[in-house]
């Protein structure tokens, strides 16, 4: 009974040892798993199309502006003189209105013909 009490102590020590060696492979194992998810995730967005700053600015500039031009002129013709006066060119516009450059120069002369006339 003696010699039992005596190691007592050790018993303690291992079972604590065993305990830490529980604790740190369950450490090592969620940091893995957390690496894989990592890897997973990173394998899903290099599959994503990537746009560049100036793709995102552009499109929301375009957005913007047909927010305002859809405000501002409900004719086509109104549109496009909005869109001249903003300072837009006529490569611009058209590009915009997905309507011909023909057709945008012949609404902007038709228009200055008009303001000459009056």
């Amino acid at each position: 009974m003696g010699t039992m009490i005596e190691n007592l102590p050790y018993v303690g020590l291992g079972l604590i040892g065993i305990g830490l060696i529980i604790v740190l492979v369950g450490i090592f194992g969620l940091a893995h798993i957390k690496n894989q998810e990592v890897e997973a995730l990173s394998n899903k967005s290099d599959k994503l199309p990537t746009a560049t700053k100036k793709e995102i600015f552009d499109k929301c500039l375009d957005n913007e502006i047909k927010n305002e031009v859809s405000a501002y002129g409900t004719t086509e013709n109104e549109q496009v003189l909005y869109l001249a006066n903003k300072g837009m060119n006529v490569e611009q516009i058209a590009r915009q209105l997905q309507r011909g450059k023909g057709e945008i120069q012949l609404i902007l002369s038709l228009e200055q013909k008009k303001r000459g006339l009056k």
